[in-house]
């Protein structure tokens, strides 16, 4: 999720999934992506705990909405409004369930990317960090100049400016994303070119490969 953060915390009997943004949003969007978390996770979940999904807890940060029935229906657990943060409360004793979905190599793929992902968060916060962790949270690792200056408050121009300062470009940080999820795609031997180039936003495999050959020789 977009520029969202996510941590678990031990509560007793209790495990608590609180998640955040780690960039500024209108309140409209704050509450559009904390229902889409809760959702999204609930349904996951839901696949992985069957029945035992009841015991889950959900708590949003914001009053009770108008269609507030219906998205407590369908999340299916408690629900509790007005809470001090977003956040998903799962009983501890669920956790040695195993995964149907389990992928060993694709966990320890995911893994490293999330421990390099927190190594860039701890990072000092310059421009140049929040623009690559922005990237890192988009979907398919690309994001338009104006729409994150605009998650940043500025203007395009300023954005490019400050980040010549830290002797950085947009363009090449967007490379660099796109090129660290095409090796790790690459080394899972999980997914085709075809269906990489796919994930990577990119037309079709040729201009994939193309963009890959680049970034080979921009590494030497």
């Amino acid at each position: 999720m977009p520029g969202q953060e996510l941590r678990l915390a031990a509560e007793g009997q209790v495990t608590a999934l609180r998640f955040a943004s780690v960039v500024a949003f209108a309140e409209w969007w704050e509450r559009l992506f904390a229902e889409l978390v809760l959702l999204s996770v609930a349904s996951s979940l839901g696949w992985l705990l069957g029945d035992s999904a009841k015991e889950l807890a959900f708590e949003y940060q914001w009053p009770e909405p108008a269609y507030g029935a219906r998205l407590a229906e369908t999340l299916g657990g408690e629900v509790r409004w007005a809470a001090g943060a977003n956040a998903i409360r799962v009983p501890a004793r669920r956790l040695d369930l195993r995964s149907p979905f389990s992928d060993p190599p694709l966990f320890e793929h995911a893994l490293k990317r999330l421990t390099e992902v927190i190594a860039a968060q701890r990072a000092p916060d310059s421009l140049k960090g929040q623009v690559e962790r922005l990237l890192a949270h988009s979907e398919s690792g690309r994001l338009a100049a104006q729409a994150v200056a605009d998650s940043l408050g500025m203007s395009h121009r300023t954005l490019e400016r400050h980040l010549a300062d830290e002797g950085a470009h947009f363009r090449d940080l967007v490379d660099a994303e796109l090129s660290a999820r095409a090796r790790r795609m690459l080394d899972a031997n999980v997914l085709t070119r075809t269906e990489i180039a796919e994930q990577l936003g990119f037309a079709d495999v040729t201009g994939f490969s193309r963009a890959y050959r680049r970034w080979l020789r921009t590494a030497i």
